[in-house]
């Protein structure tokens, strides 16, 4: 039972990500939106006394690391579609190969 319990909640972190991740992405003010309410629930978790605190600064700081890393991974993503875009504008157009009869 207590294993059901952790593979759920390892599910739910998981959906979270992917939703934060989802919602970062729509725009720099979500991204920020995102970061911030990270940083205040991180803040949180800091000054929280209950003996499961730890954990959930730890989970909170993976979260952070995961997201921070998402978004450095879609700048990069973003930085080579925009050379490859540039570099294709910049290819002669191409010639209509015609026989000659």
């Amino acid at each position: 039972m207590l294993q059901d319990v952790g593979a759920s909640m390892r599910a739910l972190l998981a959906l979270h990500r992917a939703t934060l991740r989802a919602f970062a992405a729509l725009s720099p003010d979500a991204r920020l939106s995102a970061a911030m309410a990270l940083e205040a629930e991180s803040e949180r978790a800091a000054n929280d006394h209950r003996p499961t605190a730890p954990h959930v600064e730890r989970v909170l700081r993976d979260v952070r690391e995961d997201l921070h890393r998402s978004f450095a991974e879609s700048e990069l993503t973003r930085s080579i579609e925009r050379v490859l875009v540039d570099a294709a504008a910049a290819l002669p157009e191409p010639q209509i190969l015609r026989r000659h009869s």
